[in-house]
């Protein structure tokens, strides 16, 4: 049995749903100078856990050539069980996604007629047309993630080696939840009064307290202090991103995956020996929201740490990029790159090494659009800050700071809504930053609480059904409280926002003090808006300050994630 694929004219055999025209090669090549007369590569790559394909048939190179068809791609798959069956075709260029597309079919024992047809339907699309597709630079890994229907997840993976799919066992849900459970430890101490006994709000939950200063450095006395604060919370969060690591990529392979699998599994981790720019896909599902942040690949013996790695600080005082630190780092092996278990090495997390980018379906699920790579802000650019008004007195720095930015303070849940309710014409905006808090009412719904305790609910954010077709503006969530709002009622409250067809959202894996809200978002902000043509790209910006957070033994840089392209930028 074998799976064709092509691109062509249109053909009423085909089995996708809802094709659209290819655009011509002169279109394409009008946008691509560099292009005119020369082929586009692209690589097609199969994914499933219900047919078997050959691991040296997985990925198939593709050239567009002008004023041609391409030339028909056949793809070896054999079905491993009876009845409805479903597998993913992934087209690339240069490991970035391009579309993904799910084809399913029934498969009977017999020879008899199937209850249902053979379809395919488009299922993410990053470039619809492929007319931008020298846009997207280089990834240096993919990871795609889906949720089946039983709740249980399967990873893709496709790197310059070659590509595999692999179920991820159950416990990859108590990695989860543990590594979680870490963030907001290291984040946030039970208070206690004087006796010792656990003070509690007015709805009962215990209160909790910060446990960095206003700077963000811990709250440990001297610099000694803060060094021994820091060791034992970067160890507690290495124990968990190891968990997750392993959950993730360190599951041990089944036997049909030894032969070609795992050689790729191994190649992945060479990989990932140097920097990297990794793009995760969330296929399928918004609700896959997993803290890759954290992920620790480095060996880890919990129970007998020794110490912590202090080579990513700088004589300078700057945090060094890995290529710089790890040529300080007295824990590794220097032939073998081996690293030393007993010492947590912070540059064993992804997200103080790598740059890693979670891009949304442009428009939501039933959109069919392109990746924004860029927001262009022109001379007058609109800039929303939605607030929660006690955070006015709290952190008034920080608004008089958005002030100067140009940012126009909204203090009332009308304020807000009139913002984005195309009945009143509002302006589209190039920035929707929420400085506010994340909370959920008496049924356990989540919601923003803005202006004077009032609440902003994801389903009044639906109803109001806004977009923002000409701005693509990217949203900032920067959610202010001690009650940690769920991942999957982040996904909520953001939905609306990637149907708006926004280019992005910032959000945190935890909800977080305003302390580092305030330090967070002044320094993001500062480098994303233009003072020339264009402002940084939204991924070097997010690990940069990774990094000088990190500086002042802080960690919590990891909790803050960009649900865009990494290459994301303002441009005037």
């Amino acid at each position: 049995m074998y799976l064709r694929v092509n691109i062509a004219p249109f053909d009423e055999r085909t089995i996708l749903e809802e094709a659209l025209p290819f655009p011509s090669q002169e279109a394409i090549e009008q946008k691509f100078i560099e292009l005119k007369g020369k082929p586009v590569p692209l690589e097609v790559t199969l994914f499933s856990n219900d047919f078997d394909i050959p691991d040296n048939k997985r990925t198939q190179l593709l050239n567009l050539v002008r004023g041609r068809p391409t030339m028909t791609l056949y793809f070896p798959i054999k079905p491993l069980q009876v009845g409805l069956a479903r597998l993913r075709v992934c087209v690339f260029y240069k490991n970035h996604l391009l579309q993904s597309f799910i084809v399913s079919a029934y498969v009977s024992a017999h020879d008899e007629s199937a209850s249902e047809p053979q379809k395919a339907c488009v299922e993410m699309t990053f470039s619809s047309d492929f007319r931008r597709v020298e846009g997207f630079s280089s990834r240096g890994l993919w990871l795609g993630i889906n949720q089946s229907e039983d709740g249980t997840h399967t990873l893709n993976i496709k790197h310059s080696q070659g590509a595999l799919s692999r179920n991820l066992e159950n416990k990859i849900e108590n990695a989860l939840e543990q590594a979680r459970k870490a963030l907001h430890e290291v984040s946030f101490d039970i208070k206690k009064d004087e006796d010792g006994n656990i003070e509690r709000n007015e709805d009962g939950k215990p209160k909790k307290d910060y446990r960095f200063n206003k700077e963000n450095f811990p709250r440990a006395g001297d610099e000694a202090g803060r060094i021994k604060r820091f060791k034992e919370d970067l160890t507690k969060l290495a124990k968990v991103g190891r968990n997750l690591y392993d959950a993730v990529l360190g599951a041990q392979p089944r036997a049909e995956e030894r032969a070609m699998g795992q050689p790729l599994i191994d190649e992945m981790k060479k990989i990932l020996g140097d920097e990297q720019l990794i793009q995760v896909a969330r296929l399928r599902n918004l609700e896959d929201i997993w803290p890759w942040a954290l992920m620790y690949d480095l060996l880890i013996d919990g129970d007998r740490v020794k110490d912590v790695c202090l080579a990513f600080r700088g004589e300078d005082g700057r945090a060094l990029p890995y290529a710089e630190g790890v040529k300080r780092c007295k824990h590794r092996d220097p032939k073998s790159g081996r690293h030393d278990k007993t010492i947590v090495c912070p540059y064993g997390f992804w997200g103080f090494k790598h740059i890693i980018e979670q891009p949304t379906q442009p428009g939501g699920k039933k959109a069919f659009d392109d990746l924004i790579l860029e927001v262009k802000i022109g001379a007058t650019p609109v800039l929303n800050m939605p607030l929660a008004t006690e955070l006015i007195d709290i952190e008034p720095d920080h608004i008089k700071k958005m002030e100067e930015l140009k940012f126009k303070r909204l203090s009332s849940l009308e304020e807000i809504t009139n913002a984005l309710d195309p009945k009143l014409n509002p302006p589209e905006p190039h920035v929707m930053y929420f400085f506010c808090h994340g909370k959920y009412d008496s049924s356990d719904n989540p919601y923003l609480q803005v202006g004077q305790h009032e609440s902003l609910l994801p389903s009044e954010l639906d109803e109001l059904n806004f977009r923002w077709k000409q701005s693509h503006g990217l949203v900032f969530i920067n959610g202010c409280h001690t009650v940690e709002l769920k991942p999957k009622d982040l996904s909520t409250i953001m939905k609306p926002f990637v149907e708006a067809y926004t280019s992005g959202i910032i959000g945190t894996e935890i909800t977080i003090h305003s302390f580092l809200a305030r330090e967070f978002a002044d320094k993001f902000f500062d480098r994303l808006l233009p003072n020339g043509a264009s402002g940084q790209r939204v991924g070097q910006i997010i690990k940069d300050l990774r990094l000088e957070l990190l500086m002042k033994y802080n960690p919590l840089g990891l909790v803050y994630t960009p649900y865009c392209s990494a290459d994301l930028c303002l441009v005037r």
